[in-house]
């Protein structure tokens, strides 16, 4: 709720049958979870739309429950949680400046890309944040031509 007032928001669900895939989940920004009873450890999808619903609809009835340090009132937006084509260029960003210094081999990737992903995307990035990120990449590549 508190991140649709800056912008849209997308709430991704995976198949029934087998969820999202490792990269559909490597590019959503926040994940969760319907905790379920032991017995019954599964949701059908209709049911989890429903109960997420349920919560986004009780989150945003609830005054206080969008208050935070988002920018939706306008003026300067370089605080304003970035838009996801931003975060997906800086991911591509980093990957080119993390293969130009050896760091990152794109033919044998391991588990690296998956995992600086999800630290980025647990720590929310601002616009600004992205951009610093970018120059700092930028200035790396710069330095080893």
């Amino acid at each position: 709720v508190e991140h649709s007032q800056a912008g849209t928001v997308a709430i991704v669900f995976g198949r029934e049958s087998s969820g999202l895939s490792n990269d559909e989940l490597g590019r959503c920004s926040a994940l969760l979870t319907i905790p379920t009873a032991n017995d019954f450890s599964s949701l059908n999808l209709g049911a989890a739309v429903q109960v997420i619903c349920y919560e986004v609809m009780m989150a945003g009835s609830n005054p206080g429950a969008a208050s935070g340090s988002n920018n939706a009132g306008g003026g300067d937006d370089s605080d304003a949680p970035a838009q996801q084509g931003e975060i997906e260029g800086f991911y591509q960003h980093m990957t080119e400046a993390m293969t130009r210094v050896d760091f990152f081999n794109p033919e044998n990737p391991r588990l690296l890309e998956g995992r600086l992903r999800r630290l980025f995307n647990r720590s929310g990035l601002l616009k600004s944040e992205v951009q610093l990120l970018r120059g700092f990449f930028a200035a790396i590549e710069k330095k080893v031509r």
